[in-house]
């Protein structure tokens, strides 16, 4: 989750269709006190939300009422910029965490305060679909009486674990996405070392994908290599190795043997097309060789898998792994 003082705000061209209709609200003064933005990781929306806060706390906002922009120059604009800004709070869980009831009762008390610039305040929840019940529930008394002069700024990835009147009482919108065909142009201009196999890892997110770093891309490599020739000809010692290998590189690791899982129930569909190992056809092909009901039993028992270790109960990662590659070997 965000610190929005580390935060670069910005609009992508992916949200530019998004923030012209925001724009076109402004200008007709149907702006709502509440807005919810869903979109999942790796698409900006902390960075979007950042962007507008800027823009709503601009004091020359009251010059130009037509315009959702920031000058840049005014006092309030520079305060922002220097991550010192008095009049935005912005309220995330912490990582695994939901967001406790009391952290909501201090937004809560902020709505409610003067803004120390005289203008609007501004408060960022990100992680709404991360709200205990309880929390949930002190938010909901605010937005059914909201301030005067205070907008709230709520950030979900999914829909349907934001309580329901919650949802009733926000202007509810969605980043869309773009083709790969444009993602990969916008990554040549940023200079991202990728590929279209590396965009397809990366959930097609582009900051992820940003992120999909030279390590990675050789840990991604080696996994691979290492797994397609696992089940082209298993050895319990390439077995117990690849057990260790899957283990250290958790979890993307997962990801990454369950795309590789799915690709091959694509390839023996004649899905070739759709494939997201579209650089490790070989590999694809030899997942491909083995039973449709394997793959994708195989693929259940890995996203189960992955849950059991994100937990905190102390479980032996490489035993399970283990336990999980025997079913590939045949009796």
């Amino acid at each position: 989750m965000s610190d929005w003082r580390e935060l670069q705000p910005q609009i992508y061209p992916w949200q530019q269709p998004l923030w012209q209709q925001w724009q076109q609200l402004w200008q007709s003064q149907r702006w709502h006190h509440a807005l919810l933005l869903l979109g999942d990781q790796g698409f900006g929306a902390p960075q979007l939300a950042a962007y507008l806060a800027q823009a709503l706390l601009c004091q020359h906002q009251g010059s130009n009422p037509l315009n959702l922009e920031s000058c840049e120059l005014c006092h309030s604009c520079r305060l922002f910029q220097a991550k010192n800004h008095p009049d935005i709070h912005w309220l995330a869980p912490l990582e695994g965490k939901r967001i406790g009831v009391e952290a909501v009762r201090e937004a809560n008390r902020w709505a409610l305060e003067t803004a120390q610039l005289g203008g609007q305040r501004v408060i960022v929840i990100e992680g709404a679909d991360r709200l205990g019940e309880s929390a949930a529930n002190a938010l909901l008394k605010t937005l059914e009486e909201p301030p005067a002069n205070c907008q709230f700024i709520l950030l979900a990835e999914r829909q349907n674990l934001v309580l329901p009147t919650i949802l009733s009482r926000c202007s509810l919108w969605r980043m869309t996405t773009i083709n790969e065909s444009s993602l990969m142009q916008w990554g040549q201009a940023q200079g991202i070392n990728g590929n279209l196999e590396h965009l397809r890892l990366s959930h097609q997110a582009p900051l992820l994908w940003a992120q999909f770093d030279a390590q990675q891309q050789a840990q991604h490599q080696q996994l691979i290599a290492a797994f397609s020739a696992f089940v082209r000809g298993p050895l319990l010692g390439d077995w117990m190795a690849l057990a260790q290998q899957i283990s250290e590189s958790t979890p993307q690791s997962f990801d990454w043997l369950s795309y590789l899982l799915l690709d091959g129930q694509k390839y023996q569909r004649g899905a070739m097309q759709h494939i997201v190992h579209c650089h490790h056809q070989d590999s694809v092909a030899a997942v491909a060789l083995l039973p449709s009901s394997l793959l994708i039993s195989q693929q259940k028992a890995l996203h189960q898998l992955k849950f059991k270790l994100t937990q905190p109960l102390g479980l032996n990662a490489s035993l399970l792994i283990s336990d999980w590659l025997m079913a590939f070997i045949p009796s």
